[in-house]
């Protein structure tokens, strides 16, 4: 298995050296690693020959395995293995990649060993390690004060340089450098080994990375936004906050690779192509609030409901005297008891209140609803009211054994404040149509 430290970037790689303990290790990822099996890291001292040098004091010191869960990091061993006649630089997994005492090492989920590297003192034959940063136009970039090259030993840890460049028509930027097909970040180490090195940078292009609310009403302010991002880099998605939409908040993006599913302000790797976020919202669901109009908290009413639905509004609980009650005023409209209260949602950081209105003096006499089909006063049913359906209604009211008024004229004929029953103030209100002191029936007083 190769260990997996190239994913680390220098200042990660700083943080984990700053651990003092040996045993010390460092979780490097969320996922929940308790049912796996451990990885054993094995240090091989089989070569004939190798002794471990003792601490500073003078006090023996060993080299053992060590075993932690997957997907984490270890500082290695202290200890320096050491071998008559040879310097020993450090540590490598494939001969490639080096890492020395003391360093952190991460694993993925198999087994690794890990082998000494040595370089002799007494060799003569030294190889170089050049730098070399080249356009896609063919320009070679002048890096001899910045990159100068170096000779080494084979068996000699290269540390790779941290710098980094930015293509000259501004279209990529470098991440590392690459040599011998594979990619080193800042800090890293290579082995030098029986030939010249050549590390050239390792460029990437730049895509853009666009978060957008999605075809969606009541959006306030910006609709899109769209950043640069160079392939292959951690990135953040938006957070919640990113755009604003009355009556509901964002709770994850929806990429267009792939449809897959992000919460605000996860990790996410960017393609090599341009990319599309799509806010997923979620209807706020707010405390509807019913202000009568004075300071006690206790008379407020408070119902819940979510955006784009409707509660039912309430009646008031108090009394205002010297004042009536007209029913609860939002955005300029009245509502009134029993009436259906939509919630379009408000702006983002405010709620829904409605404010009781009051009128000075005392409500009016609330009218019941008329019949459209009568005609009202026309207690005879000939499709006139005369003196005669007045005449009728009094009749009826002083002897209702001998004069009778059908069902089909009834409704005519409750012609004064319809609902109460045939009194003579119904044989009134048609005397004052008729002589004009009400324009119409019926008649509420």
């Amino acid at each position: 298995m190769k260990p997996i430290s190239f994913k680390l970037s220098s200042v990660i790689l700083s943080a984990l050296l700053a651990f003092s303990s040996t045993s010390s290790l460092i979780s490097v990822a969320d996922d929940d690693t308790t049912t796996k099996t451990n990885v054993i890291i094995h240090f091989d001292l089989s070569e004939p020959g190798i002794t471990i040098a003792p601490d500073e004091d003078g006090n023996p010191q060993t080299i053992e395995d060590i075993e932690i869960p997957p997907y984490n990091a270890v500082r290695l061993p202290e200890a320096i293995p050491a071998k008559e006649g040879f310097v020993f630089n450090g540590w490598t997994a494939d001969g490639i990649e080096g890492f020395t005492a003391d360093s952190a090492f991460l694993v993925e989920t198999d087994d690794v060993t890990l082998t000494p590297v040595w370089s002799d003192p007494d060799d003569e034959n030294y190889y170089d390690v050049v730098y070399k940063v080249e356009y896609a136009d063919g320009t070679v970039l002048d890096t001899s004060k910045d990159l100068r090259t170096k000779s080494y030993r084979s068996g000699e840890f290269v540390t790779v340089s941290g710098l980094t460049y930015r293509h000259n028509d501004y279209s990529r930027s470098q991440l590392g450098w690459l040599c011998e097909g594979k990619e080193y970040r800042g800090e890293q180490k290579i082995i030098v080994t029986d030939h010249d090195l050549l590390l050239t940078p390792s460029w990437h292009r730049f895509f853009n990375l666009t978060f957008t609310p999605g075809d969606v009403d009541r959006i306030v302010g910006a609709t899109t936004q769209t950043f640069e991002r160079l392939e292959g880099t951690a990135t953040e998605t938006a957070a919640s906050d990113r755009f604003s939409r009355n009556g509901f908040k964002i709770i994850g993006w929806i990429c267009d690779d792939g449809d897959v599913f992000y919460k605000p302000l996860s990790m996410y790797t960017m393609p090599s192509k341009d990319v599309t976020m799509t806010a997923v919202w979620e209807p706020i669901e707010y405390t509807i609030v019913f202000n009568p109009g004075n300071k006690n908290q206790d008379d407020f009413i408070k119902i819940k409901g979510a955006t784009d639905t409707s509660i039912v509004v309430p009646d008031i609980n108090i009394t205002n005297p010297g004042y009536y009650f007209d029913g609860w005023e939002y955005e300029g409209v009245v509502y009134k008891p029993g009436e259906e209260f939509f919630i379009k949602g408000a702006m983002s950081g405010r709620g829904i209140s409605l404010k009781a209105v009051w009128i000075k003096g005392t409500a009016p006499t609330t009218q019941p609803p008329t019949d459209p089909d009568a005609v009202y006063g026309d207690a005879t049913g000939n499709g006139e009211v005369k003196m005669n359906d007045a005449v009728l209604i009094m009749q009826v009211c002083a002897n209702s054994d001998i004069y009778s008024i059908n069902e089909e004229n009834l409704v005519n004929a409750d012609c004064y404040n319809p609902g109460s029953g045939i009194t003579n103030m119904d044989a009134i209100a048609i005397q004052k149509l008729l002589i004009n002191v009400v324009p119409s029936l019926p008649l509420y007083e």
